[in-house]
């Protein structure tokens, strides 16, 4: 298997960390709630009407989870693409990376756990079809 980028290693290490943390939160009783719920889960057809701020996808290459006074943020950002590139060029080269990194905040979504939840199940869904998609046409 190929190397993740290192922004997707970024983004993957943020995520487990945030749901770590977010998990511990919350009392055996609540957790066994959540669980109780999802096993609940139906499907259904949702179609959404684009508002003028959505009409039109914006491109982000970066994103963070994190936690707030309980409530979880989903952060989804965009650095320069030749940016990354360097850092990663410099890692390679086994010199010290920069202590910071600038890129530009696309938006900010706060998510309720259920939401959250089903977003983690929704990645990893998409992940699994896409590793067996590779696979198929490696062979």
């Amino acid at each position: 298997m190929p190397p993740m980028p290192i922004g997707f290693q970024i983004l993957n290490d943020a995520f487990l960390q945030s749901i770590s943390l977010y998990s511990t939160s919350f009392s055996q009783k609540e957790r066994s709630r959540m669980s109780d719920t999802a096993d609940k889960t139906i499907p259904l057809n949702v179609r959404l009407k684009p508002s003028e701020q959505s009409a039109h996808p914006l491109a982000a290459n970066y994103s963070n989870l994190s936690v707030a006074q309980g409530i979880p943020y989903l952060d989804f950002d965009f650095i320069e693409p030749a940016a990354l590139a360097a850092i990663a060029k410099t890692a390679k080269d086994g010199q010290s990376a920069p202590k910071g990194l600038g890129g530009h905040l696309v938006t900010r979504v706060a998510m309720g756990v259920d939401a959250l939840t089903r977003l983690q199940q929704q990645i990893r869904q998409v992940l699994v079809g896409l590793r067996e998609a590779r696979e198929e046409t490696g062979k």
